[in-house]
């Protein structure tokens, strides 16, 4: 039987994840009292990481950001396509967020398929 501090992340994720107080009773094996003390506890103890989130939320979001393109740009120069995919989509989104437009890719794989669908939908309707 997990302890209570897990016992009390699990019904706050589960909270989180959109589950009521019932739903939540019935998973923890406890009653919705409980349930609500649970919640409002956690709640309290995460009041100072709100009040950080939404006084520098970009500043927040810029970190994140940079971690996960730290983390995944080496890989990508090592060839890793799936990194290199992430982290293309990591600049797609701050070019955007600078007032830029994305940049536009013709000749992909992705293009080819699109063109052969569109040519394959078109000769069905013919």
């Amino acid at each position: 039987m997990p302890d209570e501090s897990e016992r009390d992340q699990r019904v706050f994720q589960l909270f989180l994840a959109g589950a009521t107080y019932h739903q939540i009773a019935s998973a923890t094996e406890m009653d919705v009292t409980e349930v609500h003390s649970v919640l409002v506890s956690e709640l309290e103890h995460s009041a100072d990481r709100r009040s950080v989130l939404a006084s520098h939320g970009k500043a927040v979001l810029q970190e994140r950001t940079e971690a996960l393109f730290r983390a995944h740009w080496a890989p990508a120069l090592r060839g890793d396509h799936r990194s290199a995919e992430i982290c293309r989509k990591i600049l797609d989104t701050a070019r955007l967020s600078l007032g830029e437009e994305p940049i536009q890719r013709k000749g992909t794989a992705l293009d080819e398929l699109a063109a052969r669908r569109s040519d394959a939908s078109g000769s069905r309707r013919a």
